[in-house]
């Protein structure tokens, strides 16, 4: 768990109690995982999640170093590093030190650079292209290939050999899936930064202008309506009980 952190925790005790993950500020992480997540992304999203935020934060200059994450009992808790900052910094530096050290601190100085270059070059434009271009493509064949196995028709060797692939496959997607985050915010909270300032507008006023105006963001959607189009009214039915996820897995394998 996140180079040991929280080692001792148990996630599935049922003791009310739980010991602090580390030094520094926790905060509950609800607004992505609002339930208890599986034992296997317990272990995988704390080590990638981060990993692809630190990566992206290097590349466009960021101040922050990366996001320390636990799962505890299930539930997810996260601590900002800012560059700089030790792991039991709880708040942020007061503003009359912060052009200081970021005259001072070699980190701070080459990340404030490099955040120079990136609004120079407009980075974001590229990324995103390579995401459209080549790596979206060859990220959506190798799912399909791997999607295309069937684990039954597979020995035990085979089998392991199969999930560990899998397994690449998801935490890779994870650290990608992050460290291209900053190719949409940045350029985005610029725009909304720079529209306060020529007009007075809030951010609850900015932010609708861009309702519906990605059709990347609504990829999902024509996905999800292609999957309700192919389900047949069997299907629809046993989705509609409610079953626990094993025995409706069963169900839905018995109807095709």
């Amino acid at each position: 768990m996140n180079n040991g952190l929280a080692s001792a925790v148990n996630t599935h005790s049922t003791r009310e109690h739980y010991p602090l993950p580390g030094p520094g500020a926790w905060g509950l992480e609800m607004l992505h995982w609002m339930d208890p997540t599986s034992e296997y992304m317990t272990e995988v999203y704390p080590v990638t999640m981060p990993e692809g935020m630190r990566r992206g934060c290097a590349r466009y200059g960021v101040l922050l170093d990366s996001l320390d994450m636990v799962f505890v009992n299930s539930f997810l808790y996260v601590r900002s590093r800012g560059v700089g900052a030790p792991a039991s910094a709880t708040r942020t530096p007061p503003r009359w030190l912060f052009p200081i050290m970021s005259a001072l601190h070699p980190k701070i100085r080459r990340r404030v650079a490099t955040a120079d270059k990136v609004f120079a070059d407009k980075i974001w434009r590229d990324d995103a292209a390579q995401w459209r271009d080549v790596q979206k493509p060859a990220t959506l064949k190798q799912g399909g290939l791997l999607q295309a196995i069937d684990p039954r028709q597979l020995d035990n060797a085979g089998l392991i050999d199969h999930l560990q692939q899998c397994d690449a496959f998801v935490r890779e997607t994870i650290i990608r899936h992050h460290q291209l985050v900053f190719c949409v915010v940045i350029p985005l909270m610029d725009f909304i930064v720079h529209v306060e300032e020529w007009t007075g507008a809030t951010q609850a006023e900015i932010f609708p202008v861009f309702q519906g105006a990605s059709p990347q963001s609504s990829d999902a959607q024509e996905e999800l309506a292609a999957i309700r189009a192919a389900a047949d009214d069997t299907s629809e039915r046993l989705l509609a009980q409610n079953l626990p996820a094993g025995e409706l897995l069963l169900a839905l394998r018995r109807d095709d």
